[in-house]
């Protein structure tokens, strides 16, 4: 199953981390609560998104989605908002 989500758990573990860096070099604390903005967002529509209960096949693909795209996603964005963040600070 891993292997059905390689390419796209590849690209969402990259992309936002690096749209967060450049957004949080360049804009410092306001690109660090807006990538936050946006994890918030995203957990929010998941959470009303996945109240309803699935059973069987359609569980396991849900379940796979979110735990090899999203999650990873999630992580690489929070952590190259810090990053870039950190990198803001230490040009200054």
């Amino acid at each position: 199953m891993p292997g059905e989500y390689a390419l796209i758990a590849a690209l969402a573990a990259t992309l936002p981390g690096l749209a967060a860096w450049l957004a949080g070099r360049r804009f410092g604390l306001s690109g660090l609560l807006a990538a936050l903005a946006v994890v918030a967002v995203i957990a929010v529509s998941g959470w009303i998104v996945t109240r309803e209960v699935l059973t069987g096949d359609s569980q396991i693909r849900r379940a796979g989605m979110i735990f090899f795209v999203i999650v990873p996603g999630l992580v690489s964005l929070i952590l190259g908002a810090v990053f870039g963040f950190w990198e803001a600070n230490r040009r200054r």
